[in-house]
């Protein structure tokens, strides 16, 4: 009773949170759907659009109706940033109303329940008990920094969270070809949402063949070119036009590099690196991170030795966060790393445990900064860094250890067996 009330608690923080912020994210994602809904957006991703869609809403804002929460937005958003897909302005803009206040509410509603209810699946899942899984839903909601960043921007962080989540649910057991087939158009719609997703298919992909799970190949394979298609074809047409896809590849292409520097709060590697020294690595350091983790997973061959990966969940929740982990700039897609790594029946030894908790309390932030270990968005930085880092290095531990009984790149502290297979 105390967990669910706590729990409660945070979730109506977390909805005054919302209620405070001006959601300056969602703004953007509001007024182009509004542009498509009317016909009006053109090429979004010309410079010419965010000036003339940008000055078009503020006027609109500046109106009797408009509410304060979206003339801030609209003064803060005098140009539009548009580098979002077109899936995703046309997903939100199908929820909208004409009213920012309202559809802001449905929004931030929306996200609310898929982030929290997306932790407490994977909890349930991944061989949590109901207390726990309370607890792991109240840890990443108001204790959770980056759960927070995300309901005061407005962003879709959350929504994906709960698409994976809901993937993993659809993917888990045995329970068909159908919703099989259905996890990898849920899949397709996640990364065709935001591609920040997008290393999650070829670890699965890997993992499937490399473990002879040829029907979860074929089936999920089935599921994303499905997907992919009828997502490329709604999207395509809300836009009116075929070339939407190609105006945003080409538009991402010229995103500017500082345009979100560390003090704005991203935390990601790639950026630390690049406003320290002036090293711009982001277009490989995923890669290179997806790669490393294609190795250890070859490493480990085909076997499987827990007893509760016939199913294959393991497997598959093991590379979803892995492909969460490697883009290294949303930090709350390192939930479900932080869920797996701390799961009570993972058989972790007292270290790797230690690590694992150490590595989720370093990715909170909060604690650290009312205990004034870390002061200003340097140092927060750093220290999600260290964490995300700390998360890997134990999930590619359970990566090799799942096929081998030689301890993984973590027991080559003791016994090197991880750094002899390298070899």
């Amino acid at each position: 009773m105390l967990l669910v009330l706590l729990l409660a608690f945070s979730l109506l923080k977390a909805w005054a949170l919302a209620q405070s912020s001006e959601g300056l994210d969602y703004y953007q994602f509001w007024v182009v759907g509004r542009a498509l809904a009317r016909g009006e957006a053109g090429d979004v991703y010309s410079d010419e659009s965010r000036v003339r869609l940008g000055r078009q809403f503020l006027l609109a804002a500046q109106g009797p109706h408009a509410s304060p929460r979206q003339r801030m937005a609209a003064q803060e958003r005098a140009v539009l940033q548009t580098y979002s897909t077109p899936l995703l302005y046309s997903a939100l803009g199908a929820l909208t109303s004409g009213s920012y206040e309202s559809d802001y509410r449905v929004f931030q509603l929306l996200s609310l329940a898929a982030g929290v209810g997306a932790v407490a699946l994977l909890a349930r899942l991944l061989g949590y008990s109901w207390l726990a899984t309370l607890a792991a839903a109240v840890v990443f909601s108001d204790w959770y920094e980056p759960f927070l960043s995300d309901v005061r921007v407005g962003n879709v962080n959350r929504l994906e969270l709960g698409l994976l989540a809901l993937f993993l649910w659809l993917r888990g057991g045995r329970q068909g070809r159908g919703r099989r087939v259905l996890g990898g158009a849920v899949l397709a719609f996640g990364v065709l949402f935001k591609p920040n997703l997008a290393f999650v298919v070829p670890l699965l992909a890997a993992c499937w063949l490399l473990r002879r799970r040829r029907e979860d190949f074929a089936t999920a394979g089935a599921g994303l070119v499905l997907g992919m298609l009828l997502e490329l074809a709604w999207s395509s047409a809300s836009f009116r036009s075929g070339a939407c896809w190609a105006g945003w590849m080409a538009g991402a292409a010229r995103i500017p590099e500082d345009i979100t520097p560390v003090s704005a709060g991203n935390f990601a590697l790639a950026r630390l690196v690049a406003d320290a020294w002036g090293f711009h690595v982001s277009a490989g350091l995923g890669g290179g991170l997806a790669a490393a983790t294609l190795v250890v997973l070859a490493l480990g061959g085909r076997g499987q030795s827990e007893a509760d990966e016939a199913s294959g969940l393991l497997d598959d929740a093991r590379m979803v966060a892995l492909g969460g982990l490697v883009w290294a700039h949303y930090l709350l897609l390192a939930v479900p790393a932080a869920v797996l790594a701390l799961r009570p029946t993972s058989g972790r030894r007292g270290a790797s445990r230690l690590v694992a908790a150490a590595a989720t309390v370093t990715l909170m932030l909060n604690p650290l900064r009312a205990m004034g270990v870390v002061h200003g968005a340097g140092q927060m930085a750093t220290a999600s860094v260290l964490g995300l880092a700390a998360l890997w290095l134990v999930l590619l531990n359970d990566v090799y250890r799942a096929s081998t009984s030689r301890g993984g790149p973590m027991g080559a502290l003791v016994d090197g067996a991880f750094v002899r297979d390298v070899a």
